[in-house]
């Protein structure tokens, strides 16, 4: 969802509904704001995080990667204090 769609959206609209323009301009002004706060607050309560780990667990390929060879031998070594 790109933000020159919309844009183009929202004057594609306010074309066709050539007398109330200011309505659609004023609704998709009201859309941003309440799906930028809900985003907002989506992760600020921590549900975005709780969401990504669950599916992280939950992802074959995810599985795969954790149990490769390849991942395996790329965890970094720790080094002998002498």
């Amino acid at each position: 969802m790109s933000l020159p769609k919309w844009i183009a959206a929202v004057f594609g609209i306010g074309e066709v509904v050539n007398k109330n323009y200011l309505v659609v301009l004023g609704g998709s002004i009201l859309f941003f704001i309440l799906c930028f706060f809900a985003g907002w607050a989506y992760i600020k309560s921590g549900f975005l995080e709780a969401m990504l780990e669950v599916n992280n667990k939950h992802n074959l390929l995810a599985k795969q990667l954790r149990n490769s060879k390849l991942f395996k031998e790329a965890k970094p070594k720790k080094n002998k204090v002498e």
